[in-house]
């Protein structure tokens, strides 16, 4: 498969993340297991509104949409329902619950896209 292992900084912590393109999100997801040491980064090739199904995402995660500035634009936890964006992203961040409400403290939380 084309998933390859990175550290980045999101949100002003680093984290691991296995990385894959958007379009393999449905092969991927269901094989994934997303841990406080390691979790996803879903990417696209051009910024759109991507709808998510919550049933190819594991249980007990949050996922951060990621404008192409690398802007955290929304954090969903994914419940019964389709993810409905309000916004255009080119990266959604898949990490475990409250992950995000533990290192994103910042109001512009961010993601070095470079």
């Amino acid at each position: 498969m084309y998933a390859k292992s990175h550290e980045i900084m999101l949100g002003g912590a680093w984290t691991n993340v296995i990385s894959y393109p958007g379009t393999l999100i449905v092969e991927v997801m269901g094989k994934l297991s997303v841990t406080e040491e390691c979790g996803a980064l879903l990417f696209w090739h051009w910024p759109d509104v991507h709808h998510l199904d919550p049933a190819v995402l594991p249980p007990n995660v949050e996922v951060a949409l990621i404008s192409l500035s690398g802007q955290v634009v929304e954090v969903w936890e994914p419940g019964a329902e389709v993810i409905e964006p309000r916004h255009p992203y080119v990266a959604a961040a898949v990490m475990p619950a409250g992950w995000f409400d533990q290192n994103c403290t910042s109001s512009r939380c961010s993601l070095d896209l470079d």
